[in-house]
């Protein structure tokens, strides 16, 4: 089972939109996900969720393994997935149908699912309101992590960490809302056909149609994430982990917060180990004398 730290909450981060041919429209979406400590999916996907196994950089991200190849499914729901449910201040913003924003306006529609174009009459709408629905927070508890690793982890698993990270912390939407718009700024009234001339939707693709307003896709997906190491050397212990990019590359981070009082201390601790050392051998020396007995130390 999946543990919920908080109760449920639905959280609505919405996107409404103007003309501004000028400006880049999701930039505002995937910098609240940078805002809350996450590395953006270009393209979210439906399965990347905690225990992935990636390689690559952030802009060319290679799929290694999917979570259930070293995190198998009932040790995730039994020990190490936790879910917390969190809530965002509404946030309001300008998306454009014009121009180049629509590529990046039909990459977040599809958002890594089935495909979603543009139909015969999309050139109606001007702007595109989105709601997202169901916003939480799933991640790997780092104690039962460390058991896991030391206890049940096969070591197939511990070499492939040994060269790739893996997605310890992710952002996850259960529902995205959209609202369309004509050039008066009225609301589009939608129904099955008006909406196939509107888009060109995959057959697969789960959606539904609200209060002849609302196009409901109910697809969960990824949308960010945290990368994870998992070494050898980290002896079990997760304590690195990326939640932003510098360079094109993954920027690891430590996370414990006492490494340096950790390090003065054992710095004390070899001094007077040294010290008491030495006291140690001259006591020897002085039962060696007292005994007359030779011993090669």
């Amino acid at each position: 089972m999946k543990f919920q730290i908080k109760p449920k909450r639905y959280f609505f981060l919405s996107l409404l939109a103007f003309s501004l041919v000028s400006c880049k429209p999701l930039n505002f979406l995937y910098k609240e996900i940078k805002s809350l400590g996450f590395i953006t999916y270009t393209t979210p996907l439906r399965d990347a969720g905690p225990g992935t196994l990636l390689g690559g950089n952030p802009k060319g991200l290679k799929l290694v393994a999917p979570p259930e190849a070293c995190f198998p499914k009932e040790v995730q729901e039994n020990k190490l997935l936790r879910v917390d449910s969190t809530t965002i201040a509404q946030k309001e913003k300008m998306i454009t149908t014009s121009g180049k924003g629509n590529v990046k306006l039909f990459n977040m529609l599809s958002m890594g699912n089935a495909s979603i174009g543009a139909g015969a009459s999309f050139n109606k709408v001007q702007t595109v309101a989105l709601t997202m629905k169901g916003v939480h927070i799933e991640y790997f508890d780092s104690v039962q992590l460390s058991y896991y690793y030391h206890e049940e982890m096969s070591e197939t698993c511990k070499d492939f960490l040994d060269r790739f990270g893996f997605i310890i912390q992710a952002i996850k939407v259960e529902e995205l809302v959209f609202q369309f718009y004509d050039k008066s700024g009225v609301a589009i009234k939608l129904d099955l056909d008006k909406l196939e001339r509107i888009l060109e939707l995959d057959t697969s693709l789960d959606f539904s149609i609200e209060n002849k307003l609302s196009l409901v896709i109910k697809t969960p997906k990824y949308i960010g994430y945290q990368l994870g190491r998992l070494i050898r050397q980290d002896n079990g212990l997760s304590i690195y982990r990326a939640s932003k990019t510098r360079f094109g590359k993954f920027y690891f981070e430590s996370l414990d917060l006492f490494s340096e009082e950790r390090e003065e201390f054992f710095d004390r601790s070899r001094a007077d180990q040294v010290i008491t050392n030495k006291f140690k051998r001259l006591e020897i020396e002085d039962e060696i004398e007292e005994n007359s007995v030779l011993i090669n130390l």
